[in-house]
């Protein structure tokens, strides 16, 4: 190994890796006598500031997990489909462990939503967003896939996400999105060259769950709702008082679509 090289451009995805996802599971079963969760092959990915447990919880018959270290897992009948669902950690290296911890549970179809800053001033707060691309501005996909600009969803599941938006007449926005480790260095500089790339919003952990999902062979894709303005001449959390009504409709909406696009993936029937 070449010292004077980045870490993190070293070596490539298919080396045997030290520990697998699979290995930590088989831990937890000899070690802690945990009782390990049932998981679907359907699974629904969010994030705890989203408040999709609560609306869940009043819709459905929900069944809890302790999911060892630092969540919960729920499971829930949405029609005739058993789901997962699980609040992901913030960002790229944590959520992305928790995917692969799901995945070796037996999670195979995945849709992730969630709130994105957006660069495009023209894009509301509300509108909803299909990422087709995730550009790599973080660390932990560099270990799943070879150094790229970009990683990406499922074909599949991006086409069923469209599909299901165009049959319930809603507008959406399709384009990249921008990924990073370090939200408090979104710099002017990086702002104005990616929007000349037609990146629509930022978050924190497409790329990442993108590349690993590739990498495991699963099928994911996401549905997001634009909140704050990123792109404008100062930043723009695009929140009033009085407001909660409107963020949780939106809120509301998101999920929605999520399930929905779910059941309509389960639909197709496909095999991986």
């Amino acid at each position: 190994m070449d010292k004077n090289n980045l870490p993190l451009l070293y070596g490539k995805p298919e080396h045997r890796s030290a520990v697998n996802p699979e290995d930590f599971v088989n831990f937890i079963k000899k070690t802690r006598r945990h009782k390990i969760p049932r998981v679907s092959k359907y699974c629904l990915l969010s994030f705890k500031y989203m408040k999709a447990l609560e609306s869940l919880k009043r819709r459905f018959k929900i069944e809890a997990f302790d999911l060892w270290r630092y969540s919960k897992l729920y499971l829930f009948n949405y029609k005739d489909i058993e789901v997962s669902f699980i609040n992901l950690g913030v960002g790229a290296p944590l959520a992305g462990m928790m995917l692969e911890e799901l995945i070796a549970l037996g999670c195979e179809y995945i849709i992730f939503f969630g709130g994105v800053g957006v660069l495009d001033p023209e894009i509301k707060r509300g509108d909803l967003i299909v990422p087709i691309r995730a550009l790599r501005d973080e660390g932990t996909s560099f270990h799943y896939e070879p150094p790229s600009r970009y990683s990406y969803p499922s074909k599949l599941v991006v086409n069923v996400a469209k599909e299901t938006l165009n049959n319930e007449n809603l507008k959406y926005f399709e384009g990249t999105t921008w990924t990073t480790d370090a939200p408090y260095r979104e710099t002017y500089e990086k702002v104005n060259e990616f929007k000349k790339e037609e990146v629509l919003c930022i978050e924190m952990e497409a790329s990442a769950l993108f590349s690993i999902a590739h990498f495991r062979k699963k099928h994911i894709g996401a549905l997001f709702s634009a909140s704050d303005l990123v792109g404008g001449e100062k930043w723009d959390p695009r929140r009033e008082k009085g407001d909660k009504g409107e963020v949780a409709f939106e809120r509301a909406r998101l999920l929605d679509c999520s399930l929905k696009a779910l059941y309509n993936l389960y639909k197709k029937k496909l095999k991986v």
